[in-house]
Protein backbone atom coordinates (compact mmCIF):
# COMPACT_ATOMS: atom_id res chain seq x y z
CA UNK A 1 0.00 0.00 0.00
CA UNK A 2 0.95 3.55 -0.79
CA UNK A 3 0.48 6.77 0.23
CA UNK A 4 -0.41 9.42 -1.53
CA UNK A 5 -1.49 12.94 -1.57
CA UNK A 6 -4.92 12.04 -1.06
CA UNK A 7 -4.14 10.14 1.91
CA UNK A 8 -2.21 12.36 3.45
CA UNK A 9 -4.48 14.86 2.98
CA UNK A 10 -6.99 12.65 4.64
CA UNK A 11 -4.42 11.98 7.69
CA UNK A 12 -3.75 15.98 7.82
CA UNK A 13 -7.27 16.18 8.64
CA UNK A 14 -8.00 14.11 10.92
CA UNK A 15 -5.14 11.58 11.96
CA UNK A 16 -7.32 9.17 13.68
CA UNK A 17 -8.84 8.44 10.47
CA UNK A 18 -5.61 6.85 8.66
CA UNK A 19 -2.87 4.63 10.52
CA UNK A 20 0.40 5.24 8.51
CA UNK A 21 2.04 2.38 9.61
CA UNK A 22 -0.27 0.34 7.46
CA UNK A 23 1.17 2.01 4.19
CA UNK A 24 4.75 0.53 2.69
CA UNK A 25 5.69 2.83 0.34
CA UNK A 26 6.47 6.72 0.05
CA UNK A 27 7.36 7.89 -3.59
CA UNK A 28 4.90 10.67 -3.62
CA UNK A 29 6.72 13.73 -3.08
CA UNK A 30 3.27 15.83 -2.93
CA UNK A 31 2.02 13.26 -0.31
CA UNK A 32 5.51 14.11 1.70
CA UNK A 33 5.00 17.63 1.82
CA UNK A 34 1.48 17.34 3.20
CA UNK A 35 2.92 15.14 5.87
CA UNK A 36 5.69 17.58 6.46
CA UNK A 37 2.63 20.02 7.74
CA UNK A 38 1.66 17.71 10.64
CA UNK A 39 3.17 19.14 13.75
CA UNK A 40 3.36 15.92 15.62
CA UNK A 41 4.79 12.67 15.49
CA UNK A 42 4.71 10.64 12.52
CA UNK A 43 4.52 7.21 12.64
CA UNK A 44 5.40 5.23 9.66
CA UNK A 45 6.71 2.19 11.37
CA UNK A 46 5.52 0.34 7.89
CA UNK A 47 7.33 1.56 5.31
CA UNK A 48 10.13 -0.04 3.21
CA UNK A 49 10.12 1.66 0.39
CA UNK A 50 11.00 5.48 0.78
CA UNK A 51 11.72 7.55 -2.17
CA UNK A 52 15.07 10.43 -1.88
CA UNK A 53 12.40 13.42 -2.70
CA UNK A 54 10.07 12.24 -0.25
CA UNK A 55 12.85 11.60 2.32
CA UNK A 56 13.92 15.09 1.39
CA UNK A 57 10.24 16.35 2.13
CA UNK A 58 9.86 14.60 5.82
CA UNK A 59 13.67 15.99 7.02
CA UNK A 60 11.65 19.77 6.93
CA UNK A 61 8.67 18.28 9.13
CA UNK A 62 8.67 20.10 12.46
CA UNK A 63 7.88 16.87 14.71
CA UNK A 64 9.10 13.15 15.61
CA UNK A 65 9.82 10.83 12.59
CA UNK A 66 9.63 7.39 13.89
CA UNK A 67 10.84 4.89 11.01
CA UNK A 68 11.44 1.65 11.44
CA UNK A 69 13.36 1.07 7.77
CA UNK A 70 16.81 1.46 7.32
CA UNK A 71 17.99 4.82 5.47
CA UNK A 72 20.18 4.49 2.35
CA UNK A 73 22.92 6.81 1.90
CA UNK A 74 20.93 9.20 -0.70
CA UNK A 75 21.07 12.99 0.17
CA UNK A 76 17.21 13.10 1.16
CA UNK A 77 18.25 9.76 3.26
CA UNK A 78 21.21 11.35 4.59
CA UNK A 79 19.02 14.74 5.35
CA UNK A 80 15.65 12.73 7.05
CA UNK A 81 18.70 10.30 8.69
CA UNK A 82 20.06 13.35 10.60
CA UNK A 83 16.67 14.80 11.71
CA UNK A 84 15.79 11.43 13.49
CA UNK A 85 19.65 11.43 14.81
CA UNK A 86 19.49 15.02 16.33
CA UNK A 87 16.05 14.19 17.93
CA UNK A 88 16.96 11.16 19.32
CA UNK A 89 19.93 12.66 21.06
CA UNK A 90 18.53 13.80 24.27
CA UNK A 91 16.84 10.05 25.00
CA UNK A 92 14.74 10.48 27.56
CA UNK A 93 13.86 14.45 27.89
CA UNK A 94 10.24 13.66 26.04
CA UNK A 95 7.74 16.18 28.04
CA UNK A 96 4.74 14.15 30.47
CA UNK A 97 1.65 13.96 29.12
CA UNK A 98 -1.37 13.76 30.97
CA UNK A 99 -3.39 11.80 28.23
CA UNK A 100 -3.97 7.94 29.74
CA UNK A 101 -3.86 6.59 26.28
CA UNK A 102 -1.42 6.04 23.76
CA UNK A 103 -1.57 6.49 20.21
CA UNK A 104 -3.55 3.07 19.32
CA UNK A 105 -5.87 3.69 22.03
CA UNK A 106 -4.61 1.57 24.84
CA UNK A 107 -5.93 2.69 28.17
CA UNK A 108 -2.93 2.73 30.01
CA UNK A 109 -4.43 2.83 33.65
CA UNK A 110 -6.74 -0.54 32.53
CA UNK A 111 -3.68 -1.97 31.02
CA UNK A 112 -1.32 -1.46 33.95
CA UNK A 113 -4.14 -2.52 36.30
CA UNK A 114 -5.03 -6.45 34.56
CA UNK A 115 -1.59 -6.77 34.47
CA UNK A 116 -1.24 -5.76 38.06
CA UNK A 117 -4.34 -7.88 39.23
CA UNK A 118 -6.56 -4.80 40.67
CA UNK A 119 -8.88 -5.14 38.12
CA UNK A 120 -11.92 -7.77 38.41
CA UNK A 121 -11.78 -10.57 36.18
CA UNK A 122 -14.78 -9.49 34.80
CA UNK A 123 -13.18 -5.78 33.97
CA UNK A 124 -9.81 -7.43 32.92
CA UNK A 125 -12.09 -9.66 30.70
CA UNK A 126 -13.91 -7.16 28.91
CA UNK A 127 -10.59 -4.49 28.74
CA UNK A 128 -8.74 -7.12 27.01
CA UNK A 129 -11.27 -7.97 24.47
CA UNK A 130 -11.40 -4.88 23.08
CA UNK A 131 -7.91 -5.16 22.76
CA UNK A 132 -6.93 -8.70 21.39
CA UNK A 133 -8.78 -11.69 19.91
CA UNK A 134 -7.08 -14.03 22.68
CA UNK A 135 -7.31 -12.54 25.84
CA UNK A 136 -6.61 -15.75 27.29
CA UNK A 137 -3.41 -16.30 25.45
CA UNK A 138 -2.07 -12.94 26.73
CA UNK A 139 1.37 -13.33 28.81
CA UNK A 140 1.87 -12.15 32.33
CA UNK A 141 3.79 -9.10 32.16
CA UNK A 142 7.54 -9.80 33.27
CA UNK A 143 7.37 -12.76 30.76
CA UNK A 144 5.61 -9.87 28.01
CA UNK A 145 7.58 -7.51 28.02
CA UNK A 146 11.13 -9.55 28.82
CA UNK A 147 13.74 -9.28 31.55
CA UNK A 148 15.25 -6.00 30.38
CA UNK A 149 12.27 -4.10 31.06
CA UNK A 150 11.10 -5.82 34.50
CA UNK A 151 14.16 -5.86 35.83
CA UNK A 152 14.07 -1.57 35.47
CA UNK A 153 10.34 -1.61 36.15
CA UNK A 154 11.45 -3.67 39.28
CA UNK A 155 13.93 -1.15 40.38
CA UNK A 156 12.56 2.30 39.98
CA UNK A 157 9.91 0.99 42.26
CA UNK A 158 12.25 -0.25 44.20
CA UNK A 159 14.65 2.97 44.22
CA UNK A 160 11.82 5.47 43.85
CA UNK A 161 9.58 4.04 47.14
CA UNK A 162 12.64 5.40 49.56
CA UNK A 163 11.56 8.46 49.39
CA UNK A 164 8.22 8.67 47.66
CA UNK A 165 6.26 6.40 50.09
CA UNK A 166 6.61 7.58 53.25
CA UNK A 167 5.28 11.41 51.99
CA UNK A 168 2.87 9.71 50.20
CA UNK A 169 1.35 7.69 52.88
CA UNK A 170 1.72 10.86 55.46
CA UNK A 171 -1.05 12.35 52.68
CA UNK A 172 -3.11 9.08 52.10
CA UNK A 173 -3.67 9.36 56.07
CA UNK A 174 -4.44 13.19 55.46
CA UNK A 175 -6.81 12.53 52.83
CA UNK A 176 -8.74 9.47 53.68
CA UNK A 177 -8.85 10.45 57.63
CA UNK A 178 -6.92 7.27 58.39
CA UNK A 179 -9.07 5.19 56.80
CA UNK A 180 -6.11 4.13 54.18
CA UNK A 181 -3.32 3.59 55.68
CA UNK A 182 -1.20 0.99 53.80
CA UNK A 183 0.50 1.54 50.04
CA UNK A 184 3.00 0.40 47.59
CA UNK A 185 4.39 1.61 44.20
CA UNK A 186 4.17 -0.37 41.47
CA UNK A 187 5.54 0.42 38.08
CA UNK A 188 5.42 -1.13 34.74
CA UNK A 189 7.06 -0.13 31.27
CA UNK A 190 5.73 -0.73 28.45
CA UNK A 191 7.57 -0.40 24.70
CA UNK A 192 5.05 1.78 23.14
CA UNK A 193 2.50 0.47 20.09
CA UNK A 194 3.65 -2.90 21.52
CA UNK A 195 2.11 -3.30 25.02
CA UNK A 196 0.80 -6.54 24.41
CA UNK A 197 3.72 -8.16 21.78
CA UNK A 198 5.27 -10.94 23.34
CA UNK A 199 9.38 -10.65 24.18
CA UNK A 200 11.44 -13.28 22.55
CA UNK A 201 14.70 -11.90 22.19
CA UNK A 202 17.11 -9.91 23.33
CA UNK A 203 16.63 -6.35 22.61
CA UNK A 204 13.28 -6.38 21.00
CA UNK A 205 12.62 -3.28 22.17
CA UNK A 206 15.30 -1.42 20.84
CA UNK A 207 14.59 2.15 19.36
CA UNK A 208 10.70 2.31 20.63
CA UNK A 209 9.70 4.83 23.04
CA UNK A 210 8.92 3.59 26.51
CA UNK A 211 5.83 4.17 28.33
CA UNK A 212 6.23 4.50 32.36
CA UNK A 213 3.27 3.72 34.25
CA UNK A 214 3.55 4.75 38.66
CA UNK A 215 0.45 3.42 40.37
CA UNK A 216 0.15 3.97 43.74
CA UNK A 217 -1.33 1.08 45.35
CA UNK A 218 -3.86 1.97 48.35
CA UNK A 219 -5.19 -0.99 50.63
CA UNK A 220 -8.62 -0.26 50.90
CA UNK A 221 -10.93 -2.23 53.52
CA UNK A 222 -12.72 -5.09 52.28
CA UNK A 223 -16.07 -4.56 50.61
CA UNK A 224 -15.27 -1.08 49.94
CA UNK A 225 -13.30 1.31 47.09
CA UNK A 226 -11.48 4.08 47.14
CA UNK A 227 -13.70 6.80 45.28
CA UNK A 228 -12.54 8.99 42.14
CA UNK A 229 -12.42 12.35 44.40
CA UNK A 230 -9.85 10.43 46.59
CA UNK A 231 -7.91 9.27 43.84
CA UNK A 232 -8.06 13.07 42.04
CA UNK A 233 -6.93 14.68 45.49
CA UNK A 234 -3.78 12.07 45.62
CA UNK A 235 -2.70 12.57 42.05
CA UNK A 236 -2.74 15.74 41.93
CA UNK A 237 -0.21 16.05 44.62
CA UNK A 238 2.33 14.98 41.85
CA UNK A 239 1.18 18.01 39.37
CA UNK A 240 3.78 20.27 41.09
CA UNK A 241 2.22 19.46 44.59
CA UNK A 242 4.09 18.20 47.56
CA UNK A 243 4.70 14.66 46.02
CA UNK A 244 5.96 16.27 42.45
CA UNK A 245 10.03 16.49 43.76
CA UNK A 246 9.41 12.35 44.28
CA UNK A 247 8.32 11.59 41.22
CA UNK A 248 8.52 13.40 37.93
CA UNK A 249 9.52 12.74 34.18
CA UNK A 250 12.86 14.04 34.78
CA UNK A 251 13.90 12.24 38.11
CA UNK A 252 12.11 8.81 36.48
CA UNK A 253 14.78 9.62 33.03
CA UNK A 254 17.79 10.09 35.21
CA UNK A 255 17.52 6.88 36.57
CA UNK A 256 16.78 5.04 33.39
CA UNK A 257 19.56 6.48 31.96
CA UNK A 258 21.96 4.66 35.15
CA UNK A 259 20.18 1.08 33.80
CA UNK A 260 22.62 -1.06 31.37
CA UNK A 261 21.25 -4.73 31.21
CA UNK A 262 21.85 -6.98 28.16
CA UNK A 263 18.49 -6.26 26.74
CA UNK A 264 17.97 -2.62 28.10
CA UNK A 265 20.84 0.01 26.81
CA UNK A 266 19.12 3.65 27.77
CA UNK A 267 20.90 5.01 24.84
CA UNK A 268 18.87 2.71 22.43
CA UNK A 269 15.27 3.77 23.24
CA UNK A 270 13.50 6.90 21.27
CA UNK A 271 12.49 8.43 24.85
CA UNK A 272 10.10 7.69 27.34
CA UNK A 273 6.65 9.36 28.69
CA UNK A 274 5.42 8.94 32.30
CA UNK A 275 1.94 8.32 33.41
CA UNK A 276 1.03 8.63 37.26
CA UNK A 277 -2.14 7.47 38.97
CA UNK A 278 -3.72 6.36 42.22
CA UNK A 279 -5.01 3.08 41.99
CA UNK A 280 -7.24 0.76 44.95
CA UNK A 281 -6.68 -2.77 45.80
CA UNK A 282 -8.83 -4.94 48.41
CA UNK A 283 -7.27 -5.77 51.43
CA UNK A 284 -7.82 -9.69 50.71
CA UNK A 285 -5.65 -9.26 47.90
CA UNK A 286 -3.24 -6.65 48.86
CA UNK A 287 -0.80 -8.60 49.94
CA UNK A 288 -0.12 -11.00 47.28
CA UNK A 289 -0.71 -7.86 44.33
CA UNK A 290 1.94 -6.37 46.15
CA UNK A 291 4.31 -9.65 46.10
CA UNK A 292 3.63 -10.03 42.32
CA UNK A 293 4.46 -6.48 41.76
CA UNK A 294 8.35 -7.46 42.42
CA UNK A 295 8.90 -9.48 39.69
CA UNK A 296 9.24 -13.32 39.69
CA UNK A 297 9.91 -15.11 43.07
CA UNK A 298 13.24 -17.02 42.06
CA UNK A 299 15.09 -17.54 44.75
CA UNK A 300 14.01 -19.96 46.33
CA UNK A 301 14.73 -21.69 43.18
CA UNK A 302 18.03 -20.87 43.63
CA UNK A 303 18.61 -22.28 47.46
CA UNK A 304 21.11 -24.72 48.15
CA UNK A 305 19.24 -28.19 48.93
CA UNK A 306 21.52 -28.96 51.69
CA UNK A 307 23.74 -26.12 53.72
CA UNK A 308 26.66 -25.21 51.97
CA UNK A 309 30.23 -25.57 53.05
CA UNK A 310 32.02 -21.97 53.36
CA UNK A 311 35.66 -21.60 52.45
CA UNK A 312 37.67 -19.20 52.88
CA UNK A 313 37.28 -17.36 49.12
CA UNK A 314 39.52 -14.89 47.42
CA UNK A 315 38.78 -13.53 44.05
CA UNK A 316 41.55 -14.34 41.37
CA UNK A 317 41.10 -12.56 37.90
CA UNK A 318 43.02 -15.02 36.22
CA UNK A 319 40.39 -17.58 37.09
CA UNK A 320 36.88 -18.27 35.45
CA UNK A 321 35.47 -15.03 36.50
CA UNK A 322 31.98 -16.26 36.04
CA UNK A 323 32.10 -19.09 38.53
CA UNK A 324 34.29 -16.95 40.66
CA UNK A 325 31.52 -14.00 40.90
CA UNK A 326 28.39 -16.71 41.33
CA UNK A 327 30.18 -17.96 44.01
CA UNK A 328 31.41 -14.71 45.99
CA UNK A 329 27.50 -13.35 45.47
CA UNK A 330 26.86 -16.62 47.26
CA UNK A 331 29.05 -16.20 50.20
CA UNK A 332 27.86 -12.58 50.92
CA UNK A 333 24.08 -13.29 50.42
CA UNK A 334 24.92 -16.44 53.48
CA UNK A 335 26.99 -13.48 55.49
CA UNK A 336 24.83 -11.02 54.89
CA UNK A 337 21.39 -12.63 55.48
CA UNK A 338 21.54 -16.19 55.80
CA UNK A 339 20.63 -16.82 52.57
CA UNK A 340 22.16 -20.18 51.31
CA UNK A 341 22.17 -19.65 47.64
CA UNK A 342 23.64 -22.32 45.47
CA UNK A 343 25.96 -20.62 42.99
CA UNK A 344 25.51 -23.30 40.53
CA UNK A 345 21.75 -22.44 40.44
CA UNK A 346 22.52 -18.43 39.90
CA UNK A 347 21.65 -17.39 36.25
CA UNK A 348 22.52 -14.58 34.34
CA UNK A 349 19.04 -12.53 34.43
CA UNK A 350 18.43 -13.08 37.94
CA UNK A 351 18.58 -9.73 40.56
CA UNK A 352 20.37 -9.19 43.15
CA UNK A 353 17.23 -8.30 45.04
CA UNK A 354 15.36 -10.83 44.08
CA UNK A 355 17.83 -13.12 44.98
CA UNK A 356 17.75 -11.44 48.42
CA UNK A 357 14.39 -11.81 49.01
CA UNK A 358 13.22 -8.09 48.06
CA UNK A 359 14.82 -6.54 51.22
CA UNK A 360 16.22 -3.26 50.11
CA UNK A 361 18.54 -3.26 52.39
CA UNK A 362 19.78 -6.61 51.86
CA UNK A 363 20.34 -6.10 48.50
CA UNK A 364 21.96 -2.47 48.50
CA UNK A 365 24.15 -4.65 50.76
CA UNK A 366 25.07 -6.78 48.36
CA UNK A 367 25.79 -4.77 45.78
CA UNK A 368 28.17 -2.27 47.84
CA UNK A 369 30.05 -5.73 49.17
CA UNK A 370 30.44 -6.39 45.56
CA UNK A 371 31.88 -3.63 45.05
CA UNK A 372 33.97 -3.50 48.34
CA UNK A 373 35.49 -6.71 47.54
CA UNK A 374 37.68 -5.60 44.46
CA UNK A 375 38.17 -2.42 47.17
CA UNK A 376 35.81 -0.05 44.65
CA UNK A 377 33.82 2.31 47.08
CA UNK A 378 31.74 4.21 44.23
CA UNK A 379 31.31 4.96 41.03
CA UNK A 380 31.02 1.25 39.66
CA UNK A 381 27.66 1.97 38.17
CA UNK A 382 24.60 -0.07 39.12
CA UNK A 383 24.98 -3.56 39.64
CA UNK A 384 21.38 -5.30 39.62
CA UNK A 385 21.58 -8.32 37.73
CA UNK A 386 24.18 -11.35 38.27
CA UNK A 387 25.68 -10.87 34.57
CA UNK A 388 25.90 -6.78 35.61
CA UNK A 389 28.31 -8.12 38.44
CA UNK A 390 30.45 -10.43 35.99
CA UNK A 391 30.58 -7.61 33.82
CA UNK A 392 31.82 -5.76 36.97
CA UNK A 393 34.78 -8.08 37.49
CA UNK A 394 35.46 -8.17 33.42
CA UNK A 395 36.02 -4.44 34.18
CA UNK A 396 38.01 -4.67 37.11
CA UNK A 397 40.31 -7.61 35.20
CA UNK A 398 40.90 -4.91 32.38
CA UNK A 399 41.81 -1.88 34.85
CA UNK A 400 44.02 -4.00 36.98
CA UNK A 401 45.98 -5.67 33.69
CA UNK A 402 46.01 -2.01 32.10
CA UNK A 403 48.20 -0.50 36.06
Amino acid sequence: MEITKKIANKFLSDNDSVDLCDFKTLEDIEAAKVLAKHEGELWLLGLETLGDAAASELARQNGVINLMMKLGGSPGHKALQKKIDEQTDEVFELDLSDDSTLDDGINLELLSAADRGTLSEADRNEFLQEQTTEPEELAPYFKRVGPGLGHVAVELSRELSRQLMPAFLKELRKVTKKRCTKAFLDIKIYSKHFELAQWTEPNQWEGDELAVVAALVVEVPEGESLDREIQSALTALFDDGSLSEYLNLDIVAEMLGEYYLSDFEPDSFGGCSLKIFVDGCQSEHYAEVMAASFGPQIQKLRLADTPLERNAFEFDLNKDLDAQMRELISILANKLGNINLNPKKLQNDDSLYALMGFDDTLALSLEKSITAHFDIIGGAGRIITVENAISFAREMKEMRSED
